[in-house]
């Protein structure tokens, strides 16, 4: 399981976190702001600026994404090892 941040529903579209956000990991996408998990380093500003509280820690699985990552590097990035 990797930790990663989200952005949920209460969101009120301020700004603050894409702005604040020092690794640029924060962009904003037609009606919704997305985390870039590759390139937040989970610093937690956003998460200290954010009015509403509406980003939040997570933890998901390795995504297709990171899998061919894996299999392209031969190792493993995290300690689950790929279906």
């Amino acid at each position: 399981m990797l930790p990663s941040l989200t952005i949920n529903y209460k969101c009120i579209f301020c700004d603050n976190c894409r702005l604040i956000c020092p690794e640029g990991a924060i962009t904003y996408d037609k009606d919704f702001y997305l985390i870039d998990t590759w390139l937040c380093s989970l610093c937690n500003i956003c998460v200290e600026l954010c009015p509403v509280d509406c980003i939040q820690y997570t933890t998901r699985d390795n995504s297709a994404k990171e899998r061919e990552v894996e299999r392209l590097l031969h190792f493993p990035i995290s300690s689950k090892t790929p279906s």
